[in-house]
């Protein structure tokens, strides 16, 4: 049977919860990630902070939601604003911190945890990454739905490689 441990990604970057916002966007974009688990002090999960929870549903800057590409935007803030609108979207990304806006009491697998299991919690849950713990609730590594997809390709999609090199514009002569 194949485990969590076999897909996982151990180098994990993980975030505190006093993080400013501003800085979980940057870290988020300069990293291509899609999600952070949310650390305590002992390096347990409490929380995920992810690019969903950016999107300021529930918060009050919920008129920032339209912003069409301010994760982009955000990126540019030190080299100066010009409008009111920038300042109080640097305000606010400033001023607030992960904890605001991070999910909390987050799904967690074990390293021998089956595949499967995992793929099925995150399927029920609607999530797309899940920490990783050992048996002291330790972050260990993390797991999200692409380390599932690829493990669905290489145990699974063996036979179909042909058909995507093709798909994917490299002519076979």
């Amino acid at each position: 049977m194949d485990t969590v441990s076999e897909i996982m990604t151990k180098k994990v970057v993980a975030v505190h919860p006093e993080m400013p916002i501003e800085s979980l966007i940057l870290l988020l974009i300069d990293e291509a990630i899609q999600a952070v688990p949310v650390i305590d002090a002992q390096h347990r999960p409490i929380g995920m902070a992810s690019k969903s929870d950016l999107v300021f549903d529930d918060y009050e800057w919920a008129e920032l939601r339209d912003e069409t590409f301010w994760l982009q935007r955000v990126a540019k803030l030190p080299k100066g604003l010009e409008t009111e609108g920038d300042l109080y979207l640097e305000e606010l990304l400033r001023s607030h911190t992960v904890k605001d806006i991070m999910s909390t009491e987050p799904l967690t697998v074990r390293p021998e945890t089956p595949i499967v299991e995992a793929a099925q919690l995150m399927g029920q849950k609607h999530i797309h990454g899940c920490p990783v713990v050992d048996a002291n609730g330790v972050l260990v590594g993390i797991v999200t739905s692409i380390d599932v997809m690829k493990w669905v390709g290489r145990k699974f999609c063996v036979d179909a490689q042909a058909q995507r090199t093709t798909m994917t514009g490299r002519l076979q002569m």
